[in-house]
C-alpha cells in the first residue's frame, strides 16, 4: 500500500518532492517506494529528467486502475472515522502550492485549533484537489484555503461553501523573459486582448472561467485551455507557447514559483480587481465550529493588511 500511495502521489503531482510533502514522507522514501514498485512491475513507470517527471504508458495504465481503488479504500477509511467521530482526530486544512509560506505560517500560528481543542494540521494539495473537491475526492480535508480570481467572492462548486476573504493580491501576468510584455512595469486590462492567455481548465467549477472571455470594454481575449492537475503544467504551457498566465502578484513568494524561477517574470495588470484568498469547506458540513474557524482565518488575514502585493 505504501508503494501504491507513493506511485499515485507522484503520478498526480509529477514531482517527487511535492509527493513527499503530501504524504509526509521524505523524497528518498518516496523514490525508494516507486523503485520497489517498478521492480515488482518489471518496467519503468516514470520518465525522469532533471526538470520533469512524466508517466510512461504502463504508468498511465496503473494510475487508471489503481486511483479508483485507492479512492474507494480512502472513502471507506473516512466513513469509519466518521462513525467513530471526528472529535478525537486533528482537523485537516488544505492549501495550494501557490500560497506563500509566510501566509500559511501566520494562519497556522493564529488559528491552531478548530472548535474545542481539535489541533489543525495544514496539508499542501494539488490544485484540482481543492478546486474540484467533492464527496468523491480521495482526501478527507475539513477545510481549505484557495485563491479566487477577480470578481469572484464564491466558488461555483455546489459541494463547497465559501468563507470570507482572508487577504488579497493584485492581478499580474506571468510571462517568459522573452515575452513582449516582460520589460513592462504594468499592463492595462484592455491590452489583454492583444496577447494569448492560458486558461486553466481546473477552474471550470468557478461560475466564470479563470480568464474572462472579454475585457471590460468588450474586446475578445484569445485563450488557450490547459487541462491539468498541476500548476507547473500551466506555467510550462505559458512559457512554451509564448502565452501569458493571469495570476496574483504574491506568487513569487510561494513554493509554486520554484519550478520557473529564473525563466519567468510577473507584470502587474491595472484595471482588474484583485485575487482573493478564501476558505472553502463541504456544503454538507453543519458544524458551527468550521464556520467560526473560517471567520478566525479571515481575522488573522487582516494582520496582513488585507492585501499582498
Amino acid at each position: 500500500m505504501r508503494e501504491i500511495e507513493a506511485f499515485i502521489a507522484v503520478a498526480e503531482e509529477l514531482h517527487f518532492g511535492r509527493a513527499a510533502d503530501r504524504l509526509h514522507r521524505s523524497p528518498s522514501n518516496v523514490s525508494q517506494a516507486v523503485r520497489a514498485l517498478e521492480r515488482r512491475v518489471g518496467g519503468v513507470l516514470f520518465q525522469r529528467t532533471s526538470r520533469t517527471v512524466r508517466l510512461t504508458t504502463v504508468g498511465e495504465q496503473l494510475l487508471a486502475e489503481w486511483r479508483p481503488a485507492l479512492r474507494s479504500l480512502s472513502a471507506g477509511l473516512l466513513e469509519a472515522r466518521r462513525s467513530v467521530g471526528v472529535a478525537n482526530r486533528p482537523a485537516r486544512a488544505g492549501y495550494p502550492a501557490s500560497l506563500p509560506e509566510h501566509i500559511r505560517n501566520l494562519l497556522a500560528q493564529r488559528c491552531p485549533q478548530l472548535g474545542s481543542g481539535r489541533p489543525v494540521v495544514w496539508l499542501r494539495h494539488g490544485i484540482d484537489d481543492l478546486y474540484l473537491w467533492d464527496e468523491q475526492s480521495d482526501h478527507d480535508l475539513d477545510i481549505a484555503v484557495l485563491w479566487l480570481p477577480p470578481q469572484h467572492s464564491a466558488i461555483g462548486n455546489r459541494y463547497l461553501r465559501t468563507g470570507p476573504q482572508i487577504c488579497r493580491s493584485e492581478a499580474a501576468l506571468l510571462v517568459s523573459l522573452a515575452h513582449p510584455l516582460a520589460g513592462r512595469t504594468s499592463v492595462d486590462v484592455e491590452e489583454l486582448a492583444d496577447h494569448l492567455l492560458v486558461n486553466p481548465e481546473l477552474a471550470t467549477t468557478i461560475r466564470t472561467e479563470w480568464v474572462p472571455e472579454r475585457t471590460p470594454a468588450g474586446l475578445p481575449i484569445t485563450r488557450t485551455t490547459v487541462t491539468t492537475r498541476h500548476l507547473d503544467r500551466v506555467y510550462e504551457t505559458a512559457l512554451e507557447r509564448s502565452a501569458a498566465h493571469l495570476t496574483f502578484r504574491c506568487l513569487p513568494n510561494s513554493p509554486a514559483w520554484e519550478s520557473i524561477r529564473g525563466r519567468a517574470t510577473l507584470v502587474p495588470v491595472t484595471g482588474l480587481p484583485p485575487f482573493t484568498l478564501r476558505t472553502v469547506w463541504p456544503h454538507s458540513e453543519t458544524v458551527s465550529a468550521t464556520t467560526k474557524f473560517a471567520r478566525q482565518l479571515a481575522s488573522a488575514g487582516r494582520d496582513l493588511g488585507g492585501r499582498m502585493s
